[in-house]
């Protein structure tokens, strides 16, 4: 049989709604494990990156370290991300001297809506779109102070 009741709300939950108190935090409360630390300086492009992609690494790298958002960890699926969009804008290039060919629609064209369709669904895991910067926040500064009720 499974819990029945509420599910208990986390005191990371709960400070973000603002109603943390010391009364009502729990006494064996896990932390969140960091993912690792993440980067202060945006990291070069690996040299066998696509050309296409290059300017996509430059440009979202240094956004995402400004905003405290890419870890060393992150670096594998944040190249998948540079390449779907180096792989865009090639099939975009190549579908824009004919639109159409034999009364169709260019299979450029197509391969290009399906590449900015995966891109911008890395994106939105990495917090780039609008909607995903609205649910999720650069995690805070954070302070060592040597007294721990500080922190509540």
């Amino acid at each position: 049989m499974g819990k029945t009741g509420a599910i208990p709300i986390t005191d990371a939950v709960r400070k973000m709604r603002g109603t943390a108190r010391k009364d009502r935090l729990a006494k064996n409360n896990p932390k969140a494990q960091p993912q690792g630390e993440y980067l202060t300086v945006a990291p070069r492009a690996p040299r066998d990156l696509m050309k296409e992609a290059k300017p996509h690494w430059r440009v979202l790298a240094k956004e995402l370290v400004a905003n405290r958002m890419l870890a060393e960890s992150d670096l594998t699926a944040f190249r998948t991300l540079t390449e779907a969009y180096g792989m865009y804008t090639m099939y975009l290039k190549a579908g824009d001297s004919k639109p159409m060919v034999n009364n169709k629609v260019n299979q450029a064209y197509v391969q290009a809506r399906q590449w900015h369709n995966r891109a911008n669904t890395l994106a939105e895991r990495f917090g780039l779109t609008p909607g995903a910067r609205a649910r999720v926040a650069p995690p805070a500064e954070t302070k060592e102070s040597a007294d721990p009720w500080d922190s509540i």
